[in-house]
């Protein structure tokens, strides 16, 4: 058959065939029967890798992995609340966004690293006491790298549940840590979520107290330093002390002229009148002449004329009569002071001492419009820098209320979410595994 072939090949006018084209096909027989023949070698080599890997498989430290599970649903944490607003109010991620930002969450650095910090470095991994890495700030952060590499998280397509796993050649501590890590991770996603706005607000309103105290100093400082107590108050008193010491003012002067002109008038009067006039009273005779007479006629009364005590009286009578006619008395006349002008001086004196309180009061009153208008414009000039400093005190005051009134409200709204976690329940918490996994 070889042979053929080669003469065919020959009288074609090509050379001999080498290379994969001249070697013989392998069957399958072929390779048992090589296998065969090296059975011995084959079978020594095979129980020598065997044992090889046994040896290592028996060398390797034998892990404990502890498992949790926790069920994720959406939150009232992940809807939007507009601070201020309502465009986008109520929007909320898809359930799938909702899972990968709770296992980013889980698998924080800083849920490890409290995990840690409440178990103790050396406890979780008893090697790093006996190491080189003897600063407890290293044990911490190797523990922590070294709890993140043994740390798990196990997610499914269209599955609303989380596995965490944590392996550790301590089966009780595997399941210790995964718990604390497990809580670590329910407390810190509270504070990311829902915690963050209230320390933002009470930073904010912190911020604004401070600032407030500094305006609140400096509008003090101005106050004490312009001798002023209440501005309000003390800027509407000096305006209407103003208008009602002019009024006063204004009054006081037409008082002033009415008692000046009164005044002068009561002089020139005075002036015209004599100092003394002439006075003139009735004489004793006939002031006896008319005393009979009455007598008599109370004794008509009782008597009759021809009775002796009326004929007496009129002996009497007749008698003073004569004298009087008989007699050149035209009375007594005597000058005195003139009472009219006494009168009118008294009152003039009156005026004149009026006309000088009313010349007094009018100074006075110009004195004390004169210094209120003056305390009434200094105040006035200042009015401006009193309001720029009322009006950032109680606009920092405004904003400082409303961050301190959005952190209660966001603390109470945290503290609620917190208490009410139905979005994330825990479906399984570790236990101690049976045996452990290679």
């Amino acid at each position: 058959m070889a042979g053929r072939t080669e003469t065919s090949a020959a009288r074609s006018g090509q050379g001999p065939a080498t290379g994969w084209a001249a070697a013989p096909k392998l069957r399958l027989m072929d390779l048992v029967a090589m296998v065969w023949r090296e059975r011995i070698t084959v079978i020594t080599v095979g129980l020598a890798l065997g044992l090889v890997g046994l040896a290592v498989a028996l060398m390797q430290p034998r892990y404990y992995t502890a498992r949790a599970e926790v069920l994720v649903r959406l939150g009232q944490e992940y809807v939007f609340q507009p601070q201020v607003g309502g465009a986008g109010a109520g929007a909320a991620p898809k359930l799938s966004e909702v899972i990968n930002s709770d296992v980013q969450l889980a698998g924080s650095q800083e849920v490890a690293r409290r995990t840690v910090a409440a178990i103790g470095a050396t406890t979780i991994y008893p090697d790093l006491a006996e190491g080189e890495a003897q600063d407890p700030a290293l044990q911490e952060r190797l523990a922590v790298e070294n709890l993140m590499e043994d740390f798990g998280l196990i997610t499914a397509p269209e599955t609303p549940t989380i596995a965490i796993t944590y392996r550790s050649k301590d089966r009780d501590m595997a399941a210790r840590v995964l718990n604390l890590q497990l809580d670590g991770y329910l407390a810190f996603r509270r504070e990311v979520l829902v915690g963050v706005e209230s320390g933002a607000f009470d930073n904010q309103r912190a911020e604004f107290e401070s600032r407030l105290g500094d305006v609140s100093g400096d509008l003090a400082l101005f106050l004490t330093s312009n001798n002023i107590g209440d501005f309000e108050r003390e800027l509407q008193s000096l305006g209407e002390l103003v208008t009602t010491t002019e009024t006063e003012l204004f009054a006081t002067r037409a008082r002033l002229q009415e008692t000046a002109a009164r005044a002068a008038s009561v002089s020139a009067a005075v002036s015209a009148m004599p100092d003394t006039i002439e006075l003139q009273s009735e004489t004793t005779v006939a002031g006896q002449l008319t005393a009979l007479q009455l007598e008599r006629e109370q004794l008509l009364a009782r008597y009759n004329e021809n009775a002796a005590p009326v004929r007496e009286i009129d002996r009497r009578i007749a008698q003073v009569q004569a004298f009087l006619d008989n007699t050149d008395v035209n009375g007594v006349t005597r000058t005195g002071p003139n009472p009219v002008r006494q009168e009118a001086e008294g009152e003039l004196i009156t005026l004149q001492a009026e006309v000088r309180a009313q010349q007094d009061r009018v100074a006075a009153l110009q004195r004390q419009a004169a210094q209120a208008g003056e305390r009434l414009r200094r105040l006035q000039g200042l009015e401006p820098q009193f309001r720029e400093l009322t009006r950032d005190r109680a606009v920092l005051e405004e904003s400082a209320r409303t961050f301190a009134a959005r952190a209660e409200e966001a603390r109470s709204f945290r503290e609620i979410a917190g208490a009410n976690s139905d979005n994330i329940s825990v479906v399984e918490r570790a236990a101690p595994p049976r045996s452990p996994a290679r």
